[in-house]
């Protein structure tokens, strides 16, 4: 039990651990032989029909192994839970939630061993509060007849928020069993978190992917036990970014949100604007004249190079005609479907600040090879003409000597 919940009063509970995902993720689905039989996969999946399951699929494919650009939450505890679960009448959907633990050993450098549950009695309609002796973590064995009787599993739970589909503040989930897959997520995590603290929200943007494995269970055949080699796929965490990159985006959380420009949010996106009851003097003249929404946060993103708050080596080339400068603010909408900026439009791509070696690689050496791949390079190359002006020379004078 971590030091937090061993403090808590009699009657009491932690808070945080019983969260509602907007999503659950999954790598197999129920059936197969035997009505709770479940089938494993070597991909991510999302197993209902709801628009939101159906939004995901088209984001990152029918069949993904990587999940790009995540956000994690700001503490371990909210990211990462590794703790003791029961369920009655299978897992998932069919399955009802009968035993959980207090203990979320993920705050810990061990699991297994006792804890103390919550035990539902389903028929009778009562709730329990019962000291077990839990299970041996490494053969998985119940340490006692409640843990025998209830079916107690540790189960790891990975939480994380997917910018290019869900609104900010709902997260996803991914649920698993394995050893394996529960040390690659504790170990990267308490890494990540030691070094980055509450911080690692806005510094970081990990991919969660499989990594193919081997495990070697023990199995009954012809009466003799013995050990068993099996392929499997392991969940597991890196970050594609270089360190430069995520040290500038540090640098740039750091100055918004130590108010060195004014807000977090605002500047940066629709510059500065007047102060908090300033009279601008605007009348209904002046708010007719103003081009639509969507117009005018393009605009601010393409025009951003010009704050002081966007680390890049350019500034937006002024001498080109309006006719530039609107190409360049509708290619600024255009979306990027591949690589470490999947989901992100080119505006958003070049906010993130440390963006010009991307844009050079996307105009020199990117290859199309479909209709979208060409709709995002030509965007590239007139949002560059305006907003990168020198990524945009070299792109012409390497065009020239192909």
């Amino acid at each position: 039990m971590s030091a937090t919940e061993q403090q808590l009063p009699p009657g009491a509970r932690p808070l945080g651990r019983r969260l509602e995902a907007a999503l659950r993720i999954s790598l197999g689905y129920q059936g197969g032989e035997g009505e709770q039989a479940i089938v494993k996969t070597d991909h991510f999946r999302v197993n209902d029909d709801s628009a939101l399951a159906e939004h995901w699929r088209q984001v990152h494919g029918a069949q993904p192994t990587s999940l790009p650009d995540l956000i994690l939450p700001s503490s371990i505890r909210q990211a990462l839970t590794i703790s003791y679960v029961a369920f009655k009448g299978g897992r998932g959907k069919r399955g009802v939630c009968v035993a959980w633990g207090d203990t979320n050993f993920a705050e810990l450098a061990y699991c297994g061993g006792p804890d103390t549950l919550t035990v539902r009695d389903v028929a009778a309609g009562t709730v329990e509060r019962i000291e077990t002796a839990g299970l041996d973590a490494l053969t998985k064995v119940p340490l006692d007849a409640l843990a025998h009787d209830l079916g107690l599993e540790l189960v790891t739970t990975f939480r994380f928020m997917d910018p290019a589909v869900l609104p900010y503040g709902e997260f996803a989930e991914i649920t698993t069993r394995s050893k394996k897959s529960t040390d690659a997520l504790w170990a990267k995590l308490r890494e990540w978190y030691g070094q980055f603290g509450a911080s690692i929200s806005f510094v970081i943007r990990p991919e969660l992917f499989l990594r193919e494995s081997t495990v070697m269970p023990a199995v009954e055949k012809d009466g003799k036990r013995k050990f068993v080699t099996s392929k499997v796929y392991v969940l597991d965490l890196r970050l594609p970014e270089t360190q430069n990159e995520m040290l500038e985006r540090a640098r740039e959380y750091r100055a918004l949100s130590s108010g060195e420009d004014n807000a977090l949010y605002g500047p940066r996106a629709l510059g500065p604007g007047p102060a908090p009851g300033t009279v601008t003097g605007r009348s209904a003249q002046d708010d007719a004249a103003d081009p639509p929404r969507g117009v005018a946060e393009s605009e601010a993103v393409v025009t951003a190079a010009a704050s002081d708050d966007v680390h890049e080596p350019d500034e937006p080339d002024d001498t080109v005609d309006d006719a530039v400068k609107v190409e360049a603010i509708a290619a600024a909408k255009v979306k990027v479907h591949f690589g470490k900026h999947q989901g992100r439009t080119l505006g958003q791509v070049y906010q993130r600040g440390r963006s010009e070696g991307w844009f050079k690689w996307l105009l020199t050496t990117y290859d199309p090879q479909d209709e979208d791949d060409l709709r995002v390079a030509n965007a590239g190359l007139a949002f560059c003409r305006y907003a990168l002006p020198s990524v945009y020379q070299e792109a012409l004078a390497s065009r020239e000597t192909k």
